[in-house]
């Protein structure tokens, strides 16, 4: 790793005229791609020139691209300062960046001491004490941390959910590129809070079009027995194409006995020869059962049909009848299919023109 280069001895490197800045810290240097640090899975995900700042991602992290020349000529690709060699050599150029202020390195260092690397053991104190500093001066991937701090009571901080949220709502306020990171962050405190202070946190990010904010404000609704602000949200994210939200949504109408809306999602989650898991599996088979068994009896007058004598609704394929009056019949009823099946055709117009799965919503 650019970070951590063959081990070798080599005389102390002055860092006069070095370049201390990085023009992009959340994007490759190299193929300019985003990438983080520390992911999702909070997992290094990166490595960082110890001479510049210049980030590169873990797919163009080659020494021998980043330090060309040979032997101990070998000098940065983006700044021209000598290669410094070997782990005693980073840390204490990184700590000089550090002390002088430069942001990108007191995340690093702070990064180090949290994971344990590069020789330096694991210390969660300094590691909140590094990226305090890093934070105040704007670094959003820091306060990220510091939120997780917060939010786990870890590096000498308190479980101080307030302060956990109040970083991560400034790291995305400052950064679009951190969004998924904050708001992986934000989902963890909606968790452990009541549904007031989570909806707070959520509404504001779901109406931004935050397809998993949109999916967790929903489970605060349905929480709260609000069925219908519920549905909405869980829609709402599936629409946007969120594979969790297709399920959720599937099982909720199944739940609420909304057939055709059922029956629409279980043609958009199941596709023909897809591998499924033991609960999307079970989630199939009894939610086919319940079509299937809704498909046998005529929806008008209730009578019990065979193969000739089955009539689907041709909009939602949902219901059934033994003739054209019973369906006319199951339509007038009051709350009867006409408004079930209206809401089937204004899902699969929300689909044509906010996702490309058009296709399996016709696949009936």
């Amino acid at each position: 790793m650019a970070s951590s280069p063959p081990p070798a001895s080599s005389p102390p490197i002055s860092l006069k005229g070095i370049t201390s800045t990085n023009d992009d810290p959340d994007a490759c240097a190299f193929c300019s791609d985003p990438f983080f640090m520390v992911d999702l899975e909070r997992k290094i995900n990166g490595a960082v020139n110890i001479c510049c700042g210049k980030s590169i991602c873990l797919n163009c992290n080659d020494y021998d691209r980043t330090f060309i020349g040979a032997g101990r000529s070998k000098r940065c690709s983006f700044c021209n300062s000598p290669a410094i060699v070997g782990d005693k050599g980073n840390i204490g150029a990184l700590k000089k960046h550090a002390k002088k202020g430069a942001a990108w390195a007191q995340f690093v260092l702070g990064n180090w001491f949290e994971y344990g690397s590069n020789s330096l053991s694991k210390s969660e104190h300094d590691a909140k004490r590094w990226y305090e500093k890093a934070a105040k001066q704007g670094h959003p991937e820091a306060m990220v941390r510091l939120g997780n701090f917060y939010l786990d009571g870890v590096g000498g901080c308190t479980v101080n959910l307030s302060k956990a949220r109040e970083y991560a709502e400034k790291a995305m306020s400052l950064d679009g590129n951190v969004v998924d990171l904050s708001l992986d962050l934000l989902l963890e405190i909606s968790d452990r809070v009541g549904p007031g202070e989570a909806k707070s946190i959520l509404v504001p990010l779901a109406e931004n079009g935050i397809p998993r904010a949109q999916l967790g404000l929903g489970a605060v609704f349905a929480l709260e027995d609000n069925f219908l602000a519920a549905k909405k949200w869980f829609e709402a994210s599936a629409l946007q194409g969120n594979e969790a939200a297709d399920r959720v949504i599937l099982s909720f109408c199944s739940n609420i006995l909304n057939m055709p809306e059922t029956n629409f999602w279980f043609n958009i989650v199941y596709k023909p020869g897809m591998t499924l898991d033991v609960v999307a599996q079970e989630l199939q088979e009894s939610t086919g059962r319940r079509l299937r068994q809704l498909r046998d009896n005529c929806g008008g007058c209730g009578i019990k049909l065979d193969g000739d004598r089955r009539k689907y609704c041709k909009q939602c394929r949902t219901y059934c009848y033994c003739s054209r009056e019973c369906q006319k019949l199951h339509w007038s009823r009051t709350e009867g299919h006409r408004s079930e099946c209206m809401a089937v055709r204004a899902l699969e117009e929300k689909i044509e023109m906010t996702t490309s799965r058009s296709s399996a919503s016709s696949a009936k």
